[in-house]
This record gives structure tokens, sequence and C-alpha cells, in this order.
């Protein structure tokens, strides 16, 4: 892994390393091909799959705003046969980070394994109607066969990564805004007790600065954490009365009666008395 490591982006002082294996259905090269489609759908850009996948994520944010996933890294798959309908995977995972990898950041990479998985494990049966089975095209919005929804949406383990990214991320800086807090207080209050003249203003300053970047951190780790919790772009799922309702084919929809266009028995037999009778 030296070699790659001295691929990544240079003048990077931190460089954490993480390895977690899973066991997936399937032989190794059907695995190899479902791994693949899903390190690009998480923005991987797969560099080789022979005899190991390699695969490489550039930064997506800046330092201040990102979390854990959004940090430049590398991911080396190296796929075992387990029996003769099971592969073992293991994730060795390269990420560049401006601190120590804690364990909480470990527990990140693997959710991001787990949702790795789940979605390569999620596309076959991503074109199969649930109602009838039938085998449809990946961007299908209805069966072909019986109209039905195709309501298939991501698997549960994406979401789990992304509340696990963005909580681990906010809670770090809850902790380190804290500590910013009791540190300049422990600090500061001897001089401003004990010192005297510029003594006394320095501890003013220290007291005053670090406070006010203590608070800057807890602040934004606030907001951070409502925004995991709460996202914008909340994804809507069709509900449950979509999935029951569904559409007649056409020759059937033809043959039924229109709908009546009076409302009651009593307005039809009112028109019926305003009818003049007919001339013989």
């Amino acid at each position: 892994m030296s070699d790659l490591i001295t691929a990544m982006e240079a003048g990077s002082a931190y460089i954490g390393e993480h390895s977690y294996r899973r066991v997936m259905a399937g032989d190794v090269e059907s695995v190899r091909a479902r791994l693949v489609y899903a390190l690009e759908s998480f923005d991987y850009r797969v560099l080789s799959d022979q005899p190991s996948l390699q695969a490489r994520r550039a930064a997506r944010k800046g330092l201040v705003g990102a979390d854990y996933l959004d940090l430049s890294r590398k991911l080396i798959i190296n796929l075992r046969p387990n029996s003769a309908t099971a592969t073992l995977a293991t994730f060795d995972f390269t990420v560049v980070h401006a601190g120590i990898m804690t364990r909480g950041d470990r527990q990140t990479l693997e959710r991001e394994a787990d949702a790795i998985i789940a979605l390569a494990n999620a596309r076959p049966a991503a074109g199969i109607c649930a109602a009838c089975g039938t085998e449809n095209s990946g961007d299908s919005r209805f069966c072909r066969l019986c109209g039905t929804p195709n309501a298939v949406g991501e698997p549960a383990e994406i979401e789990v990564v992304r509340l696990t990214a963005g909580a681990r991320a906010a809670h770090q800086e809850i902790v380190v805004g804290l500590a910013i807090m009791l540190g300049t207080v422990a600090l500061s209050l001897p001089l401003i007790i004990f010192a005297s003249g510029k003594g006394r203003s320095a501890g003013m300053i220290l007291l005053v600065v670090g406070q006010l970047v203590a608070w800057w951190m807890l602040t934004y780790g606030v907001h951070r954490l409502h925004r995991t919790l709460n996202p914008k772009e909340a994804k809507q799922r069709p509900a449950l009365s979509d999935n029951l309702v569904q559409p007649l084919p056409f020759a059937q929809a033809s043959a039924l009666p229109g709908a009546s266009e009076r409302a009651s028995v009593t307005e039809g037999t009112t028109e019926l008395l305003g009818v003049p009778s007919r001339e013989r």
C-alpha cells in the first residue's frame, strides 16, 4: 500500500489506515462487477479492478465544512473465495486528514463499507417488479406488465453512513469547543488574578480570543448536527396508496360506462319535469 500512499495529495501530514472485512454473496467475478458499480455511485474513480479493486475519491468539501466522508481517500478491496457461493471482501481505507484517526472515524469507514456492499447487493433487484416479478429496465418508473410504480429506494445503509459521519463530525467539534473554552479559562484566570500590568492584559486578551473561538466551534458543531438530522433536500418516498392503485388496461377502461353527469336523482327528476311533451 506504500506505493498508493505516495500518490495521495501532496503536503498532507496525516494519513490514516483502516481495514474492514465482510462476506458477500456470489462468486468473485460477480462480486467484483457489482462493487465497481457501487464504488462509482459513491463518487469513487476506479483505477484498477485486477487483481484487486483500487479506487480513489478526491476531497469533496473544504476542511471546515467537511466531515470524515468528504476527505480525500483511496480504497483497495481484496476479494478471496470464501466458499462456492460466498466471497470475502477486505476493505483497506487510506484517508488523508488533519488530525488523528479516532474510533468514531473508523466506525464511519465501516458504515461506508456496509453502504457500498448494500448498494452492490441491491443492484440486481432494482429492475424487478415487487408486485408481479417482471423484469424491467433500470430507469423505468412503472412495470411494463402490471403498471405498478417502480418504487425501489436506496438501501438504508446509505442513510446510516450519512447520519454517522455528520454526527461524528459534530461531536468532535463540540468536544473541541468545550476543551478550548475550559483551557483558556484555566490559563487566563491566573494571569488576570495574580499578574499585573501587561500580564493581566495578556490574560484578558487570551480569555476573550479563546472564548470567541470556543463559542464558534460549539455553534458550528450544533449547526452541523442540526443539518445532519434535518437535511434540506429530503427525498420524498412514494405513499403507500400509490403502490396499491394500479392503472387499468386501455381496453378495459374504455369499456366501462362513463360517470353520470347528474349529482343526484332529484336533479334528474326536476329536469324531466321541465321537458316539453313531444308532438305527435
